[in-house]
C-alpha cells in the first residue's frame, strides 16, 4: 500500500505552541481501506472531543472514511441510541 500524506495544522504538542504536523504512514488510508471492505457501516470515532472541519471531512472523504464521531462520549451515547432505535423497530 502507498502511505498518503495529510498535514494538520495548529496542533499543540504537550501545551507547546502551534505546529503543523504530518501524518504520512498509511493508517488513515488503511483505516479508509478497511472501512471500503466491511460489510457493515463503520464509524470512525476519536477519543477525545475535536471538532470536524472541513478539513477533517477533505482527509476523510479522500480516505473514503464515511461516518465520524468526534469523542468517547459521543460515540457511546450515539450507539447507545442505535441499539435503542434498533430494539424499538425491531418488530415492525
Amino acid at each position: 500500500m502507498t502511505a498518503t500524506g495529510w498535514v494538520i495544522k495548529g496542533v499543540r504538542p504537550l501545551g507547546a505552541d502551534p505546529a503543523d504536523i504530518a501524518i504520512s504512514d498509511g493508517i488513515i488510508t488503511a483505516v479508509g481501506a478497511g472501512a471500503s471492505r466491511a460489510r457493515v457501516p463503520v464509524i470512525c470515532a476519536s477519543q477525545v472531543m475535536q471538532p470536524i472541519t472541513g478539513y477533517t471531512r477533505q482527509v476523510m472523504a479522500e480516505a473514503h472514511i464515511p461516518y465520524a464521531i468526534p469523542g468517547l462520549r459521543h460515540c457511546v451515547a450515539a450507539l447507545r441510541n442505535v441499539g435503542w432505535w434498533s430494539e424499538a423497530t425491531k418488530d415492525r
